[in-house]
C-alpha cells in the first residue's frame, strides 16, 4: 500500500512540473497563461491519463 501512496505522490509531482512547464512558456504580455498553453496542458493531461488507464487496463486481461 505504501508502494501505491508513493508512485501517486511522484506522479502528482511530476505532473505539477510538466504542466508549469508548459504554462510558463506560453505566459501573454501581462504574465497570465494564454489559452493555448492551458489547452496544450489539458491535451497533456487527458493524454497522460488515458495512456496510464489503457495500460493498467490491458495488464489486468
Amino acid at each position: 500500500m505504501s508502494f501505491n501512496q508513493v508512485l501517486r505522490t511522484v506522479g502528482g509531482s511530476f505532473g505539477s512540473a510538466i504542466s508549469a512547464a508548459i504554462l510558463s512558456a506560453h505566459l501573454a504580455a501581462d504574465g497570465h497563461p494564454t489559452a493555448r498553453g492551458i489547452g496544450l496542458v489539458l491535451g497533456v493531461g487527458a493524454a497522460g491519463s488515458a495512456g496510464c488507464s489503457s495500460r493498467s487496463l490491458s495488464r489486468r486481461s
